[in-house]
């Protein structure tokens, strides 16, 4: 006689997962209040000798390096508000969401990524989409980093990205975000959801964003696939499933 233990196995790995996810959510949270509170005078007293240096006429190359230690303590305070964000998900309650909605407000946070990049953002958007049950600050969260990694992608000169909803069968929701930029490599393709691995060049990516946003979508009983061709285009396609009427 035989039986099927996949769905057994599959509930195990869920569980062990879980366990896993709690013991990173203790150590993060440790490590984030040892790191913040000296990180906190760090930009503190930075500011301060900031302030201090321009009104006092000081040399521009001693600007410069305050300014340096304040971009660093900024990614360091990033880094650790992301590592709390993957080892302890969000136990917010979902609602009925408009899609369309919280994508034009997440395009509308990131302006000014998108300003300073010079890409332009083509928005296509399908009507009377059903709506999606969500927590509207994690859906943020997922298309600010996506959009922002498009923006980060993007050639100096002629960036385009390219924002589009539609219905996918009839229970689901696909979301698209595309872009001209750099691609990613076939051999790393893979890896862009592992936690640490990060495609951007050394000292400008933390590893957890793609990672973050997987989790979120996972969570909200979604799918999400990346299609890329190294130096011509990424596309990101995520599914929500519809709300039942």
């Amino acid at each position: 006689i035989g039986r099927d233990r996949t769905e057994v196995r599959e509930l195990e790995g869920q569980v062990i997962h879980a366990e896993k996810l709690a013991t990173l959510g203790q150590l993060a949270a440790g490590i984030v209040h040892e790191i913040n509170n000296p990180l906190t005078s760090i930009s503190v007293y930075g500011e301060y000798l900031l302030g201090k240096l321009k009104r006092g006429g000081a040399e521009q190359a001693d600007v410069k390096r305050v300014e340096r230690i304040l971009r660093s303590s900024d990614r360091i305070m990033s880094f650790t508000r992301n590592l709390l964000t993957y080892a302890r998900p969000s136990k917010e309650e979902a609602e009925p969401l408009v899609l369309n909605q919280v994508l034009r407000e997440a395009v509308g946070f990131c302006e000014h990524i998108i300003r300073e990049a010079g890409v332009s953002v083509e928005l296509t958007y399908a009507e009377d989409l059903p709506k999606v049950s969500a927590v509207p600050g994690q859906l943020h969260q997922v298309f600010v980093n996506l959009i922002t990694n498009a923006c980060n992608a993007a050639p100096e000169e002629g960036g385009r990205a390219r924002v589009s909803t539609r219905l996918q069968g009839h229970d689901r929701v696909l979301v698209e975000i595309e872009d001209n930029g750099v691609g990613i490599q076939a051999a790393e393709l893979d890896r862009v959801f592992e936690p640490f691995f990060s495609t951007r060049r050394k000292g400008t990516g933390t590893g957890l964003g793609l990672s973050i946003v997987k989790n979120i979508v996972e969570e909200h009983r979604g799918t999400i696939e990346i299609d890329s061709e190294a130096d011509r285009a990424t596309t990101v396609l995520i599914t929500l499933p519809c709300l039942d009427q």
